[in-house]
């Protein structure tokens, strides 16, 4: 083993490693048609084709698999510019939107060429299985999701200025015996209100109302049962279901042979619930987080499984057997063994003695050590969001830093999910002040602790972490650097130009008296160190003039600074490596 200092040492996980092998993997489905029990459906992100993403098949009996997207599709939605719910099979048949022109298509096998079969002259998009418009009024809406036997609908919808983990409701209609119009005055809210988020509705096989709801503090199962009772079939403190940025999100799956079973991921773990009873078995598949579940009447639950040390996997869970079966990995990289950092989940003290949360990752690489008496640089990493979550999942990008003598924090500041919702709305009217205040706390628990330099401190995140990185890099000391990945400098100008889905968002989060007192582009005097700056030129959600604003003030004042400007959005994975 070579001694060298922490942050040169050399490492097989190069960025072309990181940002080209292996897939994403997305969605899972089987197919609606509940006798069409043959075969498991996903999505991936093709890394090396721009990322373009390509719907798969496998066969359960032969596991042969198949791609059906054809090179000049991608199976892409951008319904609220995030996406999700971008596929669907049925009787064999896939469905799915196509990134370019929006327009949903039939694809009746894999090697067929796909059919349009929404208009293509008009400009909506689609997502989650919605065919036409059932109800109106409210300004979003996500979910809708027909009853088993085929005479009553469910969906969430919710109001400015909330978003869908402030305050949601869940309503139900009776639908014609056509299936095509609502029954007039059928429609009725069915739960949820102000202060709850309810989201994910769906039906139990005899027609019973489920959906998830926060009302207990944690984002926990519910069933109306006949007599018209709320039960809270899985009490837990913990969430069964995570922010609800994309649509197509699955958190639970009723047992489609018609037990009073459920397929559930609560806190990532697979479980098998009886709601009648309410007792659980958990289902071991070997892997810490457990997501996108899909479930055939016989027994075969499938879903996507990730952990600290195991790439992302599509799994398939035989119930009956209790055998687990890999389907798919999304990457096999045996360079990286001996070059992996585990993960330790830490808390500590913040501001008005309330505790933040995080995941700290130590410096290792089997070829090398530092020299006695000596610590390692850290890099902290602000989430987006900023309403969400890091999950210790093995990735390669952090590995990155890790296998070369960085210890990296990844830090769930005060607003992340996972942790409940008052945890959650900590961030209310606080954005630029909590965070800031918890990825700060977080250097100097490690630096007490003796676990990095405290002269060696860096800071990166994308989107809402940029603005947290801009912000701790304008309002605080504590950082020797930091990189903002397509990032937010001003405030006032976000919210005249970003998409309708977050307009009202973050007035939530930072009341409007205070955009000029927390935006860094207008204290950028305050910033003391140097800056790197990403952004794509097709940015929706926060557009390219916030990197070129902060990137020309910095600039101006003579600090050591870079702006890269891609031609295509920056969040699209070939950009990573740059």
């Amino acid at each position: 083993m070579s001694v060298s200092e922490y942050g040169s040492w050399k490492s097989p996980i190069s960025s072309q490693l990181v940002t080209t092998s292996g897939v994403g993997l997305l969605e899972v489905h089987v197919d609606d048609n509940p006798e069409k029990t043959d075969y498991v459906y996903w999505s991936e992100i093709h890394y090396e084709e721009k990322g373009r993403y390509v719907i798969c098949s496998a066969n359960r009996e032969t596991g042969e698999q198949k791609q059906w997207t054809p090179i000049n599709f991608s199976a892409r939605t951008t319904v609220h510019e995030y996406g999700g719910g971008d596929f669907f099979v049925y009787d064999g048949a896939v469905f799915f939107s196509n990134f370019n022109d929006q327009v949903l298509y039939k694809q009746t096998s894999d090697s067929s060429t796909p059919e349009p079969v929404t208009d293509t002259t008009r400009k909506w998009r689609y997502a989650d299985g919605i065919f036409c418009s059932k109800a109106s009024g409210a300004d979003f809406y996500s979910h809708p999701r027909v009853s088993p036997d085929g005479r009553n609908i469910c969906w969430c919808q919710w109001y400015h200025p909330n978003m869908p983990w402030d305050s949601t409701e869940v309503w139900t209609a009776k639908l014609d015996p056509s299936g095509d119009h609502l029954v007039e005055g059928s429609q009725k809210q069915a739960a949820g209100g102000e202060g709850i988020s309810v989201i994910e509705p769906g039906w139990t096989p005899d027609n019973q109302l489920l959906y998830v709801s926060d009302e207990s503090e944690w984002w926990n199962l519910y069933l109306v049962s006949p007599s018209g009772q709320h039960v809270n079939i899985r009490p837990d403190h913990s969430e069964m279901a995570g922010p609800q940025w994309t649509f197509g999100k699955t958190a639970y799956v009723p047992d489609p042979s018609g037990s009073r079973k459920i397929l559930t991921a609560q806190n990532g773990e697979l479980g098998w619930l009886d709601s009648e009873t309410k007792a659980y078995r958990v289902l071991e598949t070997g892997f810490r987080y457990n997501k996108c579940l899909a479930l055939t009447k016989t027994g075969d639950a499938y879903c996507i499984g990730s952990s600290e040390d195991l790439f992302p996997c599509l799994l398939r869970y035989d119930i009956n057997s209790e055998k687990v079966h890999i389907v798919k990995e999304s990457q096999s990289v045996p360079e990286a063994q001996g070059y992996v950092s585990m993960p330790e989940f830490v808390s500590w003290p913040t501001g008005d003695k309330e505790t933040s949360h995080g995941i700290f990752y130590p410096p290792y690489n089997k070829d090398f050590k530092a020299p006695e008496g000596t610590k390692p640089p850290l890099l902290v990493r602000a989430h987006g969001g900023p309403t969400s979550h890091f999950f210790a999942n093995l990735d390669l990008k952090l590995q990155y830093f890790t296998s070369r003598g960085f210890a990296v924090i990844l830090v769930n500041y005060r607003g992340s999910t996972g942790y409940g919702r008052s945890y959650r709305h900590r961030l209310r009217e606080m954005w630029g002040v909590y965070d800031v205040e918890d990825c700060c706390t977080a250097v100097d628990y490690l630096v007490q602790t003796n676990r990095v330099d405290s002269q060696k401190i860096c800071i990166d995140g994308g989107s809402a972490g940029g603005y947290t990185t801009l912000a701790c890099l304008t309002f605080r000391n504590t950082f020797n650097a930091g990189a903002s990945h397509f990032g937010i400098g001003d405030l006032h100008a976000l919210m005249k130009d970003t998409h309708k889905f977050e307009s009202r968002y973050i007035g939530r989060l930072c009341p409007p008296e205070k955009f000029q007192e927390r935006s860094p582009i207008h204290h950028v005097n305050q910033i003391n160190c140097p800056i790197a700056l990403f952004q794509g030129d097709q940015d929706k959600i926060v557009p390219p003039n916030q990197a070129e604003m902060m990137y020309q003030a910095v600039k101006l004042k003579g600090l050591p600074t870079m702006y890269i400007l891609f031609e295509v959005q920056n969040r699209q994975p070939e950009n990573r490596a740059k």
